[in-house]
């Protein structure tokens, strides 16, 4: 949201230097300009997204947006100007230009390939450790690592809602549990598929003796990040019947919260 006055000298320095930042530093991923057009004449709103689409070496932009709709250029007097009687005609300074500045998309823009949409060459694990209280589940380290030989442990720790996530994982079976625990009480196997989240390869028994707390850790597939999610919650016997797709690792450090699923 690049909200920028042209018409002020310094404000416009800002806005070519945020856009010249943005271009160069996408990590393998599309970035879209949002202009204030509500804040410029349509003159300033065509002379910006003209830099914006400008390429510089092997970098160019995904594309632009434009805020508001309703309200897409700014009045005389800088202030809003008030909206015109049909959608086109607010808009059609875009493809028609201005006496002064040519239209800046003279036909409809086609949609930009996303190749890490299109042909994805890596997978993503994310979830949520959830216990007792919320200050349990804030900064607990988990531990990914890839199945075989000579391969490199990923540690992530939570955020305060207890959410955890790695991306770019190369596809492939890994193992996930919360660091500082023995393997059997915490380990669970996942399978990571390009552009996909990992899901549970086997379920675990709970470890029920002596009727200690469990967490659960479930994973359940999906084909973009944010619907697979492998999350641990605080659980207690007795259990309702476990969801299928979930694995049930015992531990001790929780305290119990509920004994329902």
């Amino acid at each position: 949201m690049n909200y920028a006055r042209e018409s002020d000298d310094r404000v416009r320095t800002w806005f070519d230097g945020w856009v010249a930042w943005e271009r160069r530093h996408q990590h393998r991923r599309g970035t879209v300009v949002g202009l204030g057009g509500y804040r410029n004449s349509p003159d300033a709103t065509l002379a910006q997204i003209g830099r914006v689409r400008r390429v510089e070496g092997l970098d160019r932009l995904a594309g632009i947006s434009l805020f508001s709709y309703r309200v897409p250029v700014a009045g005389p007097d800088g202030s809003e100007s008030a909206p015109l009687a049909f959608a086109g005609e607010r808009l059609l300074f875009l493809s028609a230009g201005t006496p002064d500045s040519p239209g800046a998309f003279a036909s409809a823009a086609p949609l930009p390939r996303l190749p890490w949409v299109a042909a994805p060459g890596h997978g993503f694990l994310a979830g949520t450790v959830s216990a007792a209280s919320r200050a349990d589940a804030d900064d607990v380290e988990v531990e990914i690592r890839r199945t075989g030989l000579f391969r490199t442990t990923r540690r992530v720790r939570t955020d305060a809602t207890g959410f955890f996530g790695v991306a770019r994982l190369a596809p492939g079976r890994y193992r996930v549990r919360l660091a500082g625990t023995r393997a059997a009480e915490t380990e669970t196997h996942v399978d990571v598929t390009a552009g996909n989240v990992g899901a549970p390869r086997s379920p675990v028994p709970p470890d029920e003796a002596g009727g200690k707390p469990g967490r659960a850790l479930e994973a359940r597939p999906g084909s973009r990040p944010d619907q697979g999610l492998a999350s641990a919650r605080a659980t207690a016997a007795p259990r309702t019947v476990r969801p299928p797709d979930s694995i049930v690792l015992g531990v001790t450090k929780y305290t119990v919260s509920s004994g329902e699923w």
